[in-house]
């Protein structure tokens, strides 16, 4: 017991006082840490500590021990053991019900379109899913489309949009009845329906195929074209694309006639 811990002496009952054994001087060590640490961080004033033997000692890197690496390495236990359960638990498997699928219809068929994603996801774990890859192989199978955006949440639920290529004109080859709607990168969609028959409509003398691309020189003519007249107060009648020159029709029966590696000018 040390009245006076200012000075850390060890009072001993023994015949030689200045020979104590090794486990009382590592008693006195452990005095002094917790004295020259823990008191004085509490800014408390120590008046007398008491201990038994050096069984009831613990030494500061016991405490550490004891304390902050065994509960650390239970938690990490824990979390690993639920990871592992979850990962594999057919309770985040993903069922149809789970899924929600928006933003196709105009040019992507909603059935197939459905299916395909059902291909992708159905029974898999909502942990498991790589929506990354996913939204990839969409895009490369139904090619209308411009993009695919996935969103999942647990409980396992799944949000589709999809958002399809706009049709930028249309083109035709031989009658203005049988044209076909085209996208901003030249992208062949399909013919044209009641729902775009007032877009502007070229004359195209080359191929035209549902889900080809058509001469990219013609998205950027056509461009050209555009910028050009919305500075002025023409209005374009129609236009007819050839491979080497394009004819623009205006409205005060003007003929304006371009190369097409040229552009406007």
């Amino acid at each position: 017991k040390i009245n006076n811990p200012q000075s850390m002496y060890l009072n001993y009952q023994s015949q030689d006082p200045y020979n104590l054994p090794a486990k009382y001087l590592e008693a006195g060590i452990y005095i002094d840490y917790m004295f020259n640490t823990k008191v004085k961080e509490a800014k408390r004033k120590l008046t007398s500590i008491s201990f038994m033997t050096h069984e009831n000692v613990i030494h500061p890197y016991k405490t550490k021990f004891l304390f902050i690496i065994i509960p650390t390495i239970v938690i990490f236990a824990v979390i690993f053991g639920l990871y592992i359960v979850f990962f594999n638990s057919s309770v985040f498997s993903i069922k149809k019900e789970n899924i929600e699928i928006y933003g196709t219809g105009s040019f992507v068929n909603e059935k197939e379109f459905k299916e395909k994603v059902y291909s992708y996801v159905l029974g898999v774990n909502i942990l498991k899913i790589n929506i990354e890859e996913i939204e990839e192989k969409l895009v490369k199978d139904f090619k209308p489309l411009k993009s695919v955006t996935i969103k999942k949440n647990i409980p396992p639920h799944l949000v589709v949009t999809a958002e399809e290529r706009t049709p930028f004109f249309a083109l035709y080859k031989d009658s203005i009845e049988s044209s076909y709607l085209i996208a901003s990168d030249g992208y062949i969609l399909g013919k044209t329906n009641e729902k775009y028959k007032d877009l502007f409509k070229i004359q195209y003398l080359g191929d035209l195929e549902d889900g080809e691309y058509v001469d990219s020189n013609l998205i950027k003519v056509y461009k050209e074209i555009l910028s050009e007249t919305g500075k002025t107060n023409l209005t374009m009648n129609s236009i007819v694309f050839e491979e080497e020159e394009t004819y623009v029709y205006l409205s005060n029966n003007v003929v304006v006639i371009m190369n097409n590696k040229k552009g406007v000018q």
